[in-house]
């Protein structure tokens, strides 16, 4: 009995010496980096410009590809292929129209996690 009014004394000093310990040396504060836009200028073919966009974190995949016709909107594109390899390719289209033409958008990415990403193309062929 004598021996476990001892060990529940020494437990409970325990508890309360390191339940109180800070380290001396303060945690370094994480720096995140701003992500890396990257946009591509176009003419659609009727002469009317547009940009493509996407962004990304370093070593990190790219996400959404959005693009913009001046005066219509902004669409988000769905990727149409990939291709793997050292460098990938990836191929995004979209669609969007302002009533009298219809614009039929493409771009196409390229790039690795390593090296980073690049808007390779951007078209737009506009349809009456």
């Amino acid at each position: 009995m004598k021996t476990t009014r001892y060990f529940a004394l020494i437990l409970a000093a325990a508890i309360c010496l390191f339940s109180s310990f800070k380290p001396d040396v303060a945690k370094s504060a994480v720096k995140h980096l701003p992500p890396i836009v990257i946009t591509k200028n176009f003419t659609a073919d009727n002469s009317v410009p547009g940009v493509a966009t996407t962004q990304y974190n370093a070593g990190q995949l790219y996400g959404a590809v959005t693009t913009t016709i001046q005066g219509v909107g902004t669409v988000t594109l769905t990727n149409v292929s990939h291709s793997g390899g050292t460098i990938n390719v990836d191929k995004f289209e979209g669609y969007i129209s302002d009533g009298t033409y219809d614009y039929h958008i493409y771009v196409t990415i390229t790039g690795n996690t390593t090296s980073g990403w690049q808007i390779y193309s951007a078209t737009a062929e506009a349809v009456i």
